[in-house]
């Protein structure tokens, strides 16, 4: 276990001295969240000193620790530091499986969660994936979404990794706009966007948040790196005319049900709406919105209440507004 926390500090210190090197070289001079890494990384330091400490009952000298080699010039690169980052993860996932202390965990977490988010923003403002065949993408149809919750239940997640291209993702979250909002961004040029990188707790569940904005509507969708799976999507209107008056409770549940039978088919009948779910988001007294719960019922008709769909229903715009699987 001593062996780990010497291997994090001195990967610690070799991110310290390549973010330097970075900043100095001024290549990704436009990346001004290297400085927060190279801060929160610093003190990150501290923290591991402190439960070696802690730990050991002896203190980690880091003047004599045995520096790693590596080439500052040859490495002076964004994905090296990415790889550094991705190291400290792992060797943190091995400390905290081996440590049984609820205060040294709670620690390690915090780092854990520190180092998703520094890969977070690499990924995001400089993507490593490259530029793939579509050949085996499998195109968004009513059919492969509407087959999500039995490939969830059953975990069958694709293996191949085709779906790592972030232009293939893109793709695919225009796909499921055009889908379920009848919104085509072919036909509505795209006037602003980008899109963001994130880790739920784990380096393999690793999904991207799209923002697309037309002249009239914007977009979010988030998708699952791993299978490509949309599992949240959200728009809003600009400039759209207001129904008044709004929608009533009952209008939008009847307006939810024939939305989720007609986009939503092959599932519809196993979705059961949970009557004890209800948030209502109001202005002025006014509803703006009814937000419902469907909870998946399994081949035997049992429910599940942990499987399903919350769906988001603008009352005045009459135009469901968001949709997230679970």
């Amino acid at each position: 276990m001593k062996k780990n926390y010497i291997s994090i500090v001195q990967k610690c210190i070799c991110i310290d001295e390549l973010i330097n090197s970075l900043i100095i070289s001024n290549t990704y001079g436009h990346l001004a969240f290297l400085e927060s890494i190279k801060s929160e990384n610093l003190r990150n330091i501290k923290i591991i000193c402190y439960l070696y400490e802690s730990i050991h009952k002896d203190i980690l000298d880091l003047d004599e620790l045995e520096a790693i080699e590596f080439h500052k010039q040859k490495d002076k690169s964004i994905s090296r530091l990415l790889q550094f980052n991705l190291e400290i993860l792992n060797d943190l996932e091995r400390l905290k499986k081996s440590s049984s202390n609820i205060f040294t965990i709670q620690f390690l977490n915090a780092l854990i969660s520190s180092y998703f988010k520094f890969v977070s923003l690499i990924n995001s403002h400089y993507p490593f994936t490259s530029p793939k065949s579509p050949r085996n993408l499998l195109s968004l149809s009513k059919e492969v979404y509407s087959s999500y919750f039995e490939s969830k239940s059953n975990n069958n997640i694709t293996q191949d990794n085709e779906f790592s291209s972030t232009d293939l993702l893109r793709n695919i979250a225009i796909d499921t706009i055009t889908l379920f909002f009848d919104y085509s961004l072919n036909s509505n040029p795209i006037s602003d966007e980008h899109y963001e990188v994130f880790f739920e707790n784990d380096s393999k569940n690793k999904f991207y948040q799209f923002f697309l904005k037309s002249l009239n509507r914007s977009f979010k969708v988030r998708i699952w790196d791993k299978d490509g799976t949309v599992f949240y999507i959200y728009q809003t209107m600009d400039n759209s005319i207001e129904m008044v008056p709004g929608m009533t409770q009952e209008d939008a549940k009847k307006f939810s049900n024939d939305f989720i039978e007609k986009k939503m088919p092959d599932d519809f009948n196993n979705l059961v709406l949970d009557e004890n779910y209800l948030n209502i988001y109001s202005y002025m007294n006014i509803p703006e919105s009814y937000k419902f719960k469907y909870n998946l019922k399994d081949s035997k008709g049992k429910v599940n209440l942990n499987k399903g769909l919350y769906i988001t229903i603008g009352a005045k715009y009459i135009k469901v507004q968001e949709i997230y699987l679970l």
